[in-house]
């Protein structure tokens, strides 16, 4: 078999192999768990509160793909976020992190943290009941029916936060609450309605056809009764392993060179009998060479073998960019080898055994095959950073920029006692900040550590500051106060 079959059929398997079927994922039985788990698309809702007035209307938007999912609901006067890393909340001209959405009540519609981190980790059943439900720091409480969620404990922080959910309805086949309730400690803090709520399902993302439908059956009273939904069954999707198919594309390409190197001679020789025949493209008049009686000859400063037969007589060469063709009146048939090319710098050495043979067509080609590897593989990379030298240079100035105003800002603040410990995120744009304060390590009482650090959207650190502060200036004295004056001897 010859070497490059072998390496398609190698290339074939690979290809096979990164198309193979989706692994089926575990399902938990239950039809209210299991469409949560494997909806991927879009849901939009609107929500206000019934418990207190004002009530401002929230515009939420729930985003679920396979490897990310983000909450975000807007009011007139705030906006907050929530995904799988934590959460912000904007508002009044404050930008503020939290680590932990549920529990500081920055969402409304809790049901919609539950979807995406269901869609993320897949819950798991409670060894001491059957309608409890874990997934990542999420309790979840099944009614008696087992086909709705009457509520959920955040079991993140220290803090006793838990949700209620009624009114749960049908949108095109998803079950949804329109109603929620925020406890905490045990007492009601916050009640939410859910309405217009919107489903667009992703085709694309979707880990089943459709939602299960559950069958009405007679019982034997005569009543209607349910017969339990197949739970469905979700695929998880696989990335193509191009990294691996690239590789082989590779060894594949290097076989195929090495093929066509070690069988250059065979090259050159079926294209010569192509064109034996042919007189197109040489020149009209030739050269008159000698050829020895072991069928050597000269042209051009290099040596080629054409044969004894044209030993004594008056051979003429006719020269094409590529090849030879070698004729005598005497010969019948005449005689077509490659040109050899000669490096210029060589042909300083004038003793015989020093002659170099040349370079054949294929070694030229070979030549000219990995002077343009070298300039795509290197040169061109290289003009392309070159050409975004410029947005690389503005997004580090940026950077630089957004960590010297905020350590500035915090050293203001910290002058003056308003120092707050602990991390915030805040991000600009394609930047994120992350402004770390803590008690200093030195040792001074009432001095703070300051570390500033602008990161990318990878996560790399594009600028980083570190300061130290120290006690807090006091407070100046109110308009009018005069100070207690200095005691003068007597006498």
């Amino acid at each position: 078999m010859r070497p490059i079959f072998v390496y398609s059929a190698f290339v074939c398997a690979l290809a096979c192999a990164g198309a193979a079927a989706p692994i089926a994922a575990a399902t938990t039985g239950f039809t209210i768990l299991d469409n949560a788990q494997a909806f991927r698309g879009r849901i939009t809702y609107v929500a206000h509160r019934t418990d207190a007035l004002p009530a401002p209307r929230i515009s939420g938007t729930l985003t679920i793909g396979n490897a990310h999912w983000s909450v975000e609901e807007r009011s007139p006067d705030a906006l907050a976020t929530a995904n799988a890393g934590g959460g912000t909340l904007q508002g009044g001209g404050f930008n503020t992190g939290v680590d932990d959405p549920l529990a500081a009540g920055s969402v409304a519609n809790a049901w919609a943290l539950v979807m995406g981190t269901l869609s993320a980790s897949a819950p798991g059943r409670d060894p001491t009941a059957d309608d409890i439900w874990q997934s990542a720091n999420i309790r979840l409480y099944l009614n008696d029916t087992r086909d709705a969620v009457q509520g959920l404990a955040d079991t993140a922080g220290a803090g006793d936060v838990s949700f209620a959910f009624d009114n749960w309805i049908d949108v095109d086949g998803l079950r949804l609450p329109s109603q929620v309730m925020r406890l905490r400690d045990g007492a009601p803090e916050a009640t939410y309605e859910i309405q217009e709520y919107a489903v667009l399902r992703s085709p694309a993302l979707a880990a089943t056809s459709g939602p299960p439908r559950a069958k009405a059956l007679p019982d034997a009273a005569g009543g209607a009764g349910l017969l339990a939904p197949q739970p469905p069954v979700e695929f998880q999707q696989r990335e193509f392993p191009w990294q691996l198919v690239s590789s082989a594309f590779g060894l594949l390409l290097l076989g195929v060179m090495v093929v066509a190197w070690t069988r250059r001679d065979a090259f050159v020789e079926m294209l010569r009998e192509h064109i034996q025949t042919d007189p197109r493209g040489w020149q009209a008049r030739g050269v008159s060479v000698f050829v020895t009686s072991d069928g050597r000859l000269w042209f051009d400063g290099a040596e080629y073998r054409i044969g004894p037969q044209f030993f004594g007589r008056r051979a003429i060469v006719q020269s094409s960019p590529l090849f030879l063709r070698i004729g005598a009146r005497e010969v019948p048939r005449a005689v077509i080898v490659a040109r050899k090319f000669r490096i210029p710098a060589l042909r300083i050495a004038k003793s015989e055994r020093f002659r170099s043979a040349g370079f054949s067509l294929i070694e030229n080609i070979v030549a000219i095959g990995l002077f343009s590897i070298v300039v795509i593989g290197a040169v061109y990379p290289t003009l392309a950073v070159m050409a975004n030298g410029d947005r690389i240079a503005r997004t580090q100035s940026d950077a630089v920029r957004i960590a010297a105003n905020a350590l500035n800002d915090e050293e203001i603040a910290s002058a003056y006692g308003a120092v707050s410990e602990g991390t915030i995120r805040t991000q600009y744009g394609a930047l994120t900040l992350v402004l770390t304060v803590e008690a200093s390590k030195s040792g001074v009482s009432g001095a703070y550590d300051i570390d500033v650090a602008v990161q990318d959207a990878s996560g790399s650190a594009l600028a980083h500051a570190i300061s130290t502060v120290g006690p807090a200036v006091q407070a100046p004295p109110p308009p009018g106060h005069t100070p207690n004056p200095s005691p003068v001897p007597s006498g």
